[in-house]
């Protein structure tokens, strides 16, 4: 028997899958019910490969139709986790996590309809997609052996929902902040007025940039985004996004460290550059206690390259899940979207990639790594 971090790893043979199959194709009412469904859809056998599939999982696999016979769900949709595990799709520790293997897991034991949301991170060309699935597994109507399994695609859902979230809780952050200033403005004169003044100035470019922030991460998500590359002075950008996320509310009692030699510069996208950035420092700053502190490090060869850096942990169950749109610890707070966005605006805009490392002994880095010349 092989091992597996999760679900069972055995598979049935080619040819016992396409003796499956013809049994499948000997009832017409099964094709006519797979093609009928809207969303992908596909049979099980109770080793979670696919016996038939629809049109609609056809179009939604990067695989070739011939090819998806034999696969199980992640490997069709070309998950990053398949080759993690001794038996591909199911069998890796982040399948744990997996809504879709939970369902189809629940469904062969129980045999009743479940429903579950998956977060999928995918090969695509030019990198890695996320993908976000409702998946449905139910019994077949009188064939025991096999799974129905349906997979709507909710990737826009979540989408707007994730970003409406994220918007609305750091405006309405940035906008009670500025309006309890405003308030204290008016009750105050002198040199204390002035204080006051160049805070709350500060605080409403906190404001735009969150909404500048929202409009361009959508921009992004539609491939609408046009990066602007310059030359960045790294030390100068580092101290200022230093500066900026000490007045944050997640920084309260905790330091942002900095070390950059003088003189250091990337040719970069300045704005996107410190978003990315940024939003890995306010994640540090949240995983640590007051009197701790991230740390933010460029060195600039072989490869330029940004080390952000906290004493905390991150459970080996998340971190599977880090990349992926919708996850979040923090869901409750209306964030979680800033790793998926790292990674997106990273890969995607600035030509680079993003990696990460995390242990209870050496705490968290994740490595941004950025073009040395200009593309």
């Amino acid at each position: 028997m092989d091992t597996t971090y999760f679900g069972p790893a055995q598979r049935a043979s080619v040819e016992e899958v396409e003796e499956q199959r013809h049994e499948l194709e000997s009832h017409p009412v099964i094709r006519q019910l797979l093609e009928g469904m809207p969303e992908a859809a596909a049979v099980l056998n109770l080793q979670r490969q696919i016996v038939m599939a629809n049109s609609e999982l056809i179009k939604l696999s990067p695989n070739p139709p011939e090819q998806l016979i034999g696969l199980r769900p992640g490997e069709a949709l070309n998950c990053v986790h398949v080759g993690d595990g001794p038996g591909g799709c199911g069998t890796a520790k982040a399948c744990r996590l997996c809504g879709a293997v939970t369902a189809i897991l629940t469904q062969a034991e129980t045999r009743k309809k479940q429903a579950r949301d998956a977060l999928f991170l995918t090969k695509a060309e030019g990198g890695e997609a996320s993908l976000d699935l409702r998946v449905t597994a139910a019994p077949l109507s009188g064939h025991d052996q096999y799974i129905l399994l349906s997979m709507r695609d909710v990737s826009d859902e979540k989408r707007r929902m994730v970003l409406e979230r994220l918007f609305y809780h750091d405006l309405l952050n940035s906008a009670g902040g500025l309006n309890g200033l405003l308030q204290l403005l008016a009750e105050t004169d002198g040199t204390e007025a002035e204080s006051l003044r160049r805070l709350a100035a500060e605080v409403s470019e906190d404001l735009v940039e969150a909404i500048k922030s929202g409009r361009d991460l959508a921009a992004a998500e539609r491939g609408e985004l046009t990066p602007q590359f310059v030359s960045i002075d790294v030390r100068n950008l580092l101290h200022t996004l230093a500066g900026g996320l000490s007045r944050h509310e997640v920084a309260h009692g905790k330091d942002i460290l900095v070390n950059c030699p003088e003189g250091a510069m990337v040719h970069s996208d300045a704005t996107l550059l410190g978003r990315v950035l940024g939003n890995l420092v306010k994640n540090g700053l949240e995983a640590i206690r007051e009197g701790q502190a991230v740390t933010m490090t460029f060195t600039a060869t072989p490869t330029p390259t940004f080390q952000v850096h906290n004493p905390g942990s991150i459970p080996d169950a998340v971190q599977s899940q880090i990349f992926k749109r919708s996850f979040s610890t923090k869901a409750a707070s209306g964030r979680g979207i800033g790793t998926y966005s790292v990674k997106l605006l990273t890969e995607r805009y600035l030509s680079g990639a993003v990696t990460f490392q995390s242990t209870i002994q050496d705490g968290t880095t994740f490595v941004v790594t950025v073009p040395a010349s200009p593309l």
